[in-house]
């Protein structure tokens, strides 16, 4: 039976691609402890009070002034609403605690902090355990397993990687007592200490049972960690320092430092970091290259990073079917000084573009070469141009 004011409930949040269900899995070997891949439930109630963040086929401010509106034409206000929201979750808990037969629901939702102030609130007695991970790890996981090549695509992600830590940090300092503090890399190599930290926080008994979480992984979640979590049983100590191996090119070092600076020494050593030891690991790009890369403002920004990346992709489509339009668009774009970041990246695009038909017809080329039938027509060929050049 769920409390009705939370207190079987525990909120796991954290940036997205900083071990998060690492850590759920190694919970969720507790008798008691009941959760799903990322139910994301909370997200939607909460966000009809907001009149931005959330994209909608409908006009969403609109919808916040209706639903305003109705709350104050039936004598309700926001705070009712608040409670009919915890009750509406609560329930939904509720059957997924006695579905699994547990006592405690754990949520973990990366995107919960977004809504934390109101999880507080309509949750007065939840848990919550926020896991900070080194901000440059987290980038270079985002990079490897969501960007991968498509640099422009980057820019998506400007909420959990700016927005995310510093909401973090914030709820950290305000609500020192109703959360932990978990470090990733503490969790990685003395998991049995963490975990029983945890376990007293939670008011609740620890088991070894917690360590060992190969049989957990489902795989029918949708959301999560699918990469690296579902091969082991345990942490791996060696993958902690796998990051320092993933900026490779130029560009990748700018955007890692660029990140760092970004978020300021003072941020990274209340997640629980030293800004010098993480920026030592890292060597800056040549001076006169970094003025040919795209630089991470650009990327970072909400009117560059978003509306602008869609451009550049509808761009691209238009340049790689029409040469006429690259032209034209070209001259346009480089009359603006602020696009100058903007063609870098529609022209590295359209190179790569480029790049893979040549690769293509190449690997083409080398088939027909290979065939037989190119093979045994060889002689036919030699025989042909015997004649053409005696003509």
């Amino acid at each position: 039976m769920i409390a009705s004011n939370g207190e079987n409930l525990i909120f796991l949040i954290s940036q997205p691609r900083a071990g998060s269900t690492l850590l759920q899995l190694m919970l969720s070997g507790h008798a008691d402890i009941a959760t799903t891949s990322e139910p994301w439930i909370a997200l939607h109630p909460i966000y009809a009070l907001r009149t931005s963040g959330i994209d909608t086929m409908y006009d969403s401010k609109l919808a916040h002034l209706a639903l305003l509106d109705f709350l104050k034409q039936s004598g309700m206000d926001i705070s009712f609403y608040k409670k009919q929201v915890a009750s509406f979750l609560l329930s939904l808990y509720k059957q997924a605690i006695e579905y699994q037969k547990k006592k405690f629901f754990l949520d973990k939702t990366p995107h919960y902090c977004q809504i934390i102030p109101e999880l507080v609130e309509i949750f007065p007695k939840a848990k919550f355990i926020i896991l900070f991970r080194n901000p440059l790890a987290v980038l270079n996981s985002i990079l490897k397993t969501w960007v991968k090549d498509d640099i422009t695509h980057l820019g998506s992600y400007e909420n959990h990687l700016m927005d995310a830590p510093r909401k973090l940090v914030d709820f950290t300092k305000e609500y020192p007592e109703r959360c932990l503090k978990v470090k990733y890399e503490e969790l990685v190599t003395m998991p049995e200490i963490v975990l029983k930290d945890i376990c007293s926080f939670l008011d609740i008994s620890y088991s070894d049972r917690m360590l060992e979480y190969d049989n957990r992984y489902n795989a029918e979640w949708k959301f999560g960690d699918q990469v690296g979590v579902s091969k082991t049983s345990r942490p791996i100590v060696e993958s902690l320092d796998k990051w320092k191996k993933g900026y490779t090119s130029p560009q990748e070092r700018l955007f890692a430092l660029s990140y760092l600076k970004s978020l300021g020494p003072e941020l990274i050593k209340v997640m629980g970091y030293d800004f010098n030891e993480i920026k030592s690991s890292i060597n800056a790009p040549e001076v006169g290259m970094q003025d040919k890369l795209i630089s991470w403002s650009t990327l970072m920004s909400n009117t560059e990073g978003f509306s602008k990346t869609r451009l550049t992709r509808e761009m691209i489509c238009q340049i790689l079917s029409d040469e006429n339009y690259w032209s034209k668009k070209t001259d346009d774009l480089n009359q603006c000084d602020e696009n100058y970041e903007w063609v870098k990246i529609i022209k590295q695009a359209a190179k790569r573009f480029q790049d893979l038909q040549i690769r293509s017809l190449l690997v083409e080329r080398d088939a027909l070469l290979n065939s037989f039938s190119w093979k045994i027509t060889t002689p036919l060929r030699a025989i042909k141009r015997f004649f053409k050049e005696k003509k």
